[in-house]
């Protein structure tokens, strides 16, 4: 196509579709000549094509155009190209182009046309009079205009009210998606796919008015509430139009295609795949059920098939694949994995809520939007908008307000259930968590100078209990403590232990001398270093029962020696604390009963996601305002948002100190929450947990001995020792097992019985051992806790004495005060110690179980024998 300069100094005389009309006045003339661009197409040259919407005013200078559908459209020398088309808005139906030569014509564009016809409202006029001819005709097409739109009113659908909100990746990417769908030219079909909620019909709706044909016409049909009426509601029955003959090249929209009827599938194929559908025909009688699904041909006429331009998009909450794979598949990611955008909504939806309620304004705190992040949002932006507009109906007064977290209604989320984050009413404890003090200054001011003394004092000092306070403070006072201490604050003791202290030492001078320290084996650690840590606190149980760990004070120095030096080997070569999460047999058996506690360090997932991009908190990382502090990150590799259970976590505090959006919680819970919940159970850990039994039976090796009736003198002798030691060791884990095996032989004969019935006789599997296992735990504590108690109501008050003693003062020491409880009270406290827990343990078997408790007899049974015989042991 050739452009021309051109000179057209009148509009003197025009012919239209072959009508000479007289001659335009002299303004008309001079703006419309002054608004004429000339244009010169060569032959076969197209200048319309088919599905376009005309938009400029373009008349035949010389020359022939001709259509290219039968019959052809053909404009000559003085003819409006497709005008009737022109003036109603409508897309051309086929190609146009120069034919018999090249042909030259002028075009005046859609602004400057449409600025003259509002100047001269005559030239409009007479337009459609030379368009439509007589006033019949323009009447009858503005009476088919009225019908056509009438019939699709109720199934219009209004421009979007928004756009996509947020900006994290999936927000992006959706908006990316949807552009990418609008400005396709083939008009696809679009299958938008996600959770309820989501608004996937906005998004849908955004498809449409982003795309070319935002002025067509866009209808909704919901298809759950269409039924069986589906296919007759779209392609029409009997005389009846169906909704795509009304829509022509418009949108249609199928919500909830999923919910169809399945008589309609097929026909809905056909319709995405090829565009072409049938109307139904319908019986003479007249019924209120549905027409049936046979084409209209059927009876021997003429093809009944019609094809379709509209564009098909649909929505959906479940995958359909004979559907989706027929057209480009939109996913609206749900809210719980993109929180980062729960921000943006909200603050836009309680400004829209503000609004119609006619507050000038109003803003979320800061602790409003942590609050919305850290919820789950089941209904996703709809739950969502709905909590804001109860929020925002709660306001009052007539200047800007703050909309606080405490006016959100929503579920707790059940994994919220009966938590409480302590640091809101208790905030001194919280400065004391992001203080240098916890646990740096005790670790590094005191710890590391009082440790060497203590481990000096058990190698060289008295080297027995009533002589050396040191020896007395490590057997009577540090292990009764420690599982004092499990149900209240968990792991919190490795925080502070001296054995890790000295492996940090050992960190910063590799690193100050420019050391880079290895990353963690993480497959191959996280397989055998469980192993490993149970088989070195075996060795240690059987050394200790052997050697008499608990009264010599050497061999005590030494078990202190060697779990420090593990821990500094393993700080020479990794970073961080390698031995502390998979090796130390005391950090294995501080994290196992760690799961008891009745508190936990948890950060709000959604806030992490959503706020932070840095993860200071688990990498480590510099000062990072406006509450951050300077971190080597968490020295286990924990994340505080992904926790499962506590026993990876020591409260160390390092991920509270390094978060910029005080996100950490915390929390008082359920006692043992995780262990029926999202715990990770291990095999290892539940060897050490009954290896843990054992040794409360082993401390009491002679007594044990006499019940079985065996020969006290087996534990005299070094060899047998350890082997009896061993096995006593291990047998209350192979007792467990088999019980548990017990349990599926009755399970397995019982679906066997005669008189079992169908329904009756088909097994129902119950949990595994290894995950119903930790039902036992409750126990072990008690056991090991009702243990320690001799010594730590016995002894560990006699501390004054014993250091006098320690320093040569023991005569003085004579005249020192004590604290010893009665035997009886002692007892009292075991008894009740025990009993305890083996209630709990039962408890806890039938929460992990989650069966009738004749189901459990086997577990339940082993949990009473066990208790009956460390009530005979202990209390004699």
């Amino acid at each position: 196509m050739v452009t021309e300069s051109h000179s057209f100094p009148t509009f003197a005389r025009w012919r239209v579709t072959g009508v000479t009309k007289p001659s335009a006045t002299s303004a008309l003339s001079r703006a419309l000549a002054e608004a004429v661009q000339i244009e010169i197409l060569l032959e076969g040259e197209k200048i319309l094509r088919a599905e376009q919407r005309i938009t400029d005013l373009i008349l035949v200078k010389d020359g022939r155009l001709r259509g290219t559908e039968q019959p052809p459209t053909n404009s000559g020398p003085g003819e409006v190209v497709a005008l009737r088309d022109l003036l109603l808005g409508e897309r051309i139906k086929e190609d146009i182009g120069a034919a018999g030569g090249q042909a030259t014509i002028w075009r005046i564009p859609e602004k400057a046309f449409r600025a003259i016809a509002r100047q001269y409202p005559d030239l409009s006029l007479l337009l459609f009079q030379v368009a439509f001819g007589a006033t019949g005709a323009l009447t009858q097409a503005l009476q088919d205009d009225a019908t056509k739109w009438q019939s699709l009113r109720p199934f219009l659908v209004a421009s979007p009210k928004r756009g996509i909100i947020g900006n994290s990746k999936y927000a992006t990417r959706l908006r990316k998606e949807i552009l990418e769908a609008a400005r396709d030219t083939s008009r696809g079909a679009v299958f938008v796919f996600g959770e309820p909620g989501l608004e996937k019909d906005e998004a849908a709706a955004l498809v449409h008015f982003g795309s070319r044909d935002r002025r067509e016409p866009m209808a909704r049909v919901d298809c759950e509430r269409a039924g069986d009426g589906l296919a007759a509601e779209l392609f029409g029955a009997g005389s009846r139009q169906g909704l795509l003959a009304w829509l022509g090249a418009g949108t249609l929209l199928l919500n909830n295609v999923h919910r169809a009827a399945p008589s309609t599938l097929g026909a809905l194929q056909r319709l995405v795949r090829d565009g072409n559908y049938s109307p139904l025909r319908t019986s003479s009688r007249v019924s209120s059920s549905p027409p049936p699904l046979i084409p209209a041909d059927e009876d021997g006429g003429e093809a009944a098939w019609q094809s379709s331009p509209a564009r098909i998009l649909m929505t959906s909450e479940q995958r359909v694949p004979d559907l989706e794979s027929l057209a480009t598949l939109i996913k609206v990611p749900p809210l719980r994995v993109r929180p980062g955008d729960i921000a943006d909504l909200a603050r836009y939806f309680v400004r829209q809520a503000a609004r119609r309620k006619g507050l000038p304004q109003a803003n979320l705190t800061e602790e409003a939007i942590r609050h919305l992040e850290s919820y789950t949002f089941p209904n996703n932006i709809k739950e969502l908008e709905s909590i804001l507009d109860r929020a925002a109906s709660q306001l009052t007064g007539d200047k800007a307000v703050q909309v606080p977290e405490d006016v959100f209604w929503f579920a707790t989320q059940a994994q919220d259930r009966f938590r409480w984050n302590l640091l809101r009413p208790l905030p001194l404890l919280q400065r004391l968590f992001r203080s240098k003090l916890w646990p740096e200054d005790i670790n590094f001011k005191f710890t590391a100078f009082v440790y060497p003394a203590f481990v000096a004092l058990l190698l060289f000092g008295p080297q027995d209990r009533a002589h050396n306070f040191g020896l007395n403070l490590f057997w009577c006072y540090w292990w009764p403590l420690i599982f004092i201490v499990y149900p209240f604050l968990g792991r919190i003791w490795c925080a502070v232990c001296p054995f890790m202290i000295y492996g940090e030492i050992v960190q910063r001078w590799r690193l100050a001398q420019g050391v880079v320290l290895r990353k963690w084996p993480h497959k191959s650690v996280g397989e055998w270093g469980p192993w490993f840590l149970w088989a070195l606190f075996l060795a240690i149980l059987v050394w200790e029962e052997v050697w008499d760990l608990p009264d010599t004070a050497y061999l005590s120095g030494w078990l202190l020696i060697i779990i420090t030096a593990g821990a500094m080997v393993c700080s020479w070569f990794f970073e961080r604390r390698l031995w502390c999460r998979h090796l130390c047999p005391i950090g294995g058996m501080n994290g196992m009963f760690a799961k008891l506690s009745m508190t936990e360090l948890r950060a709000q997932p959604g806030v992490c996601s959503g706020n932070c991009s840095t993860y200071h908190c688990y990498k480590g990382g510099p000062e990072e305002p406006p509450l951050g502090q300077e971190t080597g990150g968490c020295p286990l590799y924990s994340h505080p948002a992904q926790l499962t259970d506590n026993r990876n976590c020591v409260l160390c505090m390092e991920c509270d100190k390094a978060c910029p959006h005080d996100n950490l919680e915390f929390r008082l819970r359920v006692p043992g929450v995780d262990l029926w919940s999202t715990h990770k159970p291990l095999t290892a850990e539940l060897a050490l947990l009954f290896t843990l039994l054992g040794a409360v039976y082993v401390h009491h090796l002679p007594q044990l001995l006499q019940q079985l009736r065996l020969d006290p003198d087996l534990a005299q002798a070094q060899g047998p020792h350890i082997a009896v030691s061993t096995l006593v060791l291990l047998a209350p884990g192979c007792i467990a097992l088999g019980a548990h095996g017990l349990a599926e032989l009755a399970d397995a004969m019982s679906a066997l019985m005669p008189g079992a019935t169908a329904g009756q006789g088909k097994r129902v599997r119950g949990k595994p051992f290894l995950e119903l296992a930790y039902g036992y735990m409750p126990l072990v504590w008690a056991g090991t806790l009702a243990h320690y108690l001799l010594p730590f109501l016995g002894e560990a008050g006699r501390i004054l004495p014993v250091t006098a003693a320690t320093v040569g003062l023991e005569e003085w020491g004579g005249g020192l005060p004590v604290l010893v409880e009665d035997g009886s009270v002692t007892a009292f406290l075991q008894g009740t110690c025990l009993l305890s827990g083996a209630a709990l343990s039962l408890l806890l078997t039938r929460k992990i179980g989650a069966r009738p408790w004749a189901r459990l007899a086997p577990q339940c049974l082993a949990v009473l024998g066990f208790t009956a015989e460390l009530w005979t042991l202990l209390l004699p």
